[in-house]
């Protein structure tokens, strides 16, 4: 018995504190992750890869439905005390090692392997796509190294949060577009932004309305303002669709929303006025300006209706929202911010 207790003695079953700190973290993106999606798992693990989450969106009516973004999550963690707070502050990018035979492995699969980076001095989670930053990054040079482990770096902006994951289901959004309607990615991309401004407009003449463009073009700011709105009746507009963009001039306006006829909104413009403000068409139009506060602020109205490109959008969008692939609430107002700042790699 003497020496049976010696024995257990010896053969403590301790738990390490990094086995605690890997577990707790794991715990806590498991939580955030299952409100989002349905958690897949290896029976064995034979893909070096930690979670797989088949995204869902959830609709109006509660139901939620599995969208086209599958994908693989690699869980990492970096302590408080191998990173503090305030270095961490300090710095820019995060760096982190992976073995290279790993990412070769990850950068061949078709579906895409995220790594997720725990800090625990911020508490917060880093993302990085694998797969877009080694091809960004190495090419098929990665399949050449010889090297046992690779450094990454992660910006402190890639953010894992809720935006990231929306950016994520996104990208199988266009991924679904592309393959049903054999459109290109410029386009899929382009239809997802304002898909609800071309859905308002290719649904305009049934719910009896119309729209126009109102640009407040700031002169002293690097951003430009389009707002998109809508005729409610009585000769009043409700703004549906806000777009910021920094550096957009308003005579770039309708280059970038190529999907779109612009036309006069006032009949007097069609007279050429080389004194005030104006934006040339494409179509020969003028579109003059209104100057506010002493110049700062020149505001321009336009009619806008769908052209050919557009009304193709119409139509694939309209298929993918009567087959509950995409929803549409004609009550909510629309908002988003075009700058670099804004970018993340994910």
């Amino acid at each position: 018995m003497h020496n049976a207790l010696i024995y257990l003695r010896r053969i403590k079953l301790e738990i390490g504190k990094y086995d605690v700190f890997e577990r707790e973290y794991s715990a806590e993106f498991k939580k955030i992750i299952s409100k989002y999606g349905e958690v897949i798992n290896y029976e064995k693990d034979r893909g070096a890869r930690d979670i797989g989450v088949h995204f869902t969106k959830r609709f109006q009516s509660g139901n939620e439905y599995l969208s086209n973004s599958l994908v693989w999550f690699q869980l990492k963690g970096i302590t408080k005390e191998r990173l503090g707070l305030k270095n961490y502050n300090n710095l820019a990018e995060i760096d982190f090692s992976l073995k290279v035979d790993q990412l070769k492995y990850w950068y061949i699969q078709s579906i895409s392997t995220y790594l997720v980076i725990f800090i625990e001095c911020k508490k917060e989670f880093l993302i990085l796509n694998l797969k877009k930053y080694l091809s960004t990054n190495y090419k098929d040079n990665l399949l050449t190294l010889t090297q046992k482990y690779l450094t990454l770096k992660i910006p402190k902006t890639n953010l894992f949060d809720e935006d990231a994951i929306t950016k994520i289901i996104r990208v199988g959004d266009i991924q679904q577009l592309m393959s049903v309607f054999k459109i290109d990615k410029d386009e899929a991309v382009l239809g997802l932004r304002d898909f609800d401004i071309i859905y308002r407009l290719g649904t305009s003449d049934e719910r009896k309305t119309k729209m126009r463009i109102f640009i407040k073009d700031w002169q002293s700011k690097t951003r430009n303002e389009i707002y998109f709105q809508e005729d409610i009746g009585n000769d009043k507009w409700k703004t549906v669709h806000s777009h910021w963009q920094f550096l957009l001039l308003s005579e770039e306006s309708e280059e970038e929303f190529p999907y779109l006829e612009f036309e006069n909104y006032y009949d007097d413009d069609l007279y050429f006025d080389d004194e005030a403000p104006y934006i040339d068409l494409s179509n020969g139009e003028r579109i003059i300006g209104e100057e506010l506060a002493a110049g700062e602020v020149i505001q321009y109205y336009i009619s806008i209706s769908l052209n050919k490109v557009g009304e193709k959008m119409s139509n694939w969008l309209e298929i993918m929202i009567k087959n509950n692939f995409f929803e549409f609430d004609l009550n909510k107002e629309l908002a988003i911010s075009v700058a670099p700042w804004g970018h993340r790699n994910i």
